[in-house]
């Protein structure tokens, strides 16, 4: 899938401005996180699925956009009591069989990252602090099952549909 069509995926799920979500993908193409466009601008290089799961950590964990690489380096090595990696995590939620996702919340300091999918609460990284507050992302479920059903090839309005179907699902 083209570039553009994936930042306009996650611009639009993810509640950002498009030109956010351009200017940390050229962030994280300038610090080789991403390789860079292409020689020919008409026909720009699709983003592989390891780009587009760095992508998204930076979209999700950014603290302002020149933070995008180091989000990705930080955000997507933390792991969870099993050991799995938070990008790994991502990649499978994007790229592997649907299921349930309530929630993900991206917290700052400690970095950290709270899911709750398939009924169980799983923390990559540090726990929240009890003393004070960080900023934070957080997204529901609806719109990471929707961007891989987009990721996936669906439109928009099946992608919605399918989403609404695991909201269904998950409250069962």
């Amino acid at each position: 899938m083209r570039r553009y069509e994936i930042v306009h995926i996650l611009a639009r799920r993810l509640n950002l401005k498009v030109g956010r979500a351009q200017a940390i993908l050229s962030k994280l193409q300038e610090a080789g996180v991403i390789s860079g466009s292409g020689l020919a601008k008409k026909a720009p290089d699709d983003l592989a699925e390891p780009e587009i799961v760095s992508l998204l950590v930076a979209l999700l964990a950014e603290s302002g956009i020149a933070s995008g690489p180091d989000a990705v380096r930080t955000f997507g090595a933390l792991t969870a009591t099993d050991g799995t990696r938070f990008d790994a995590f991502l990649s499978e939620i994007l790229f592997g069989p649907p299921f349930a996702i309530r929630h993900l919340f991206a917290r700052q300091s400690p970095p950290g990252v709270s899911v709750v999918a398939a009924g169980q609460h799983i923390l990559f990284g540090q726990p929240a602090s009890a003393t004070t507050a960080s900023p934070a992302r957080t997204v529901p479920g609806e719109a990471l099952s929707a961007i891989a059903a987009e990721l996936r090839g669906e439109s928009p309005a099946t992608a919605d549909a399918l989403a609404a179907i695991q909201n269904i699902r998950k409250s069962a």
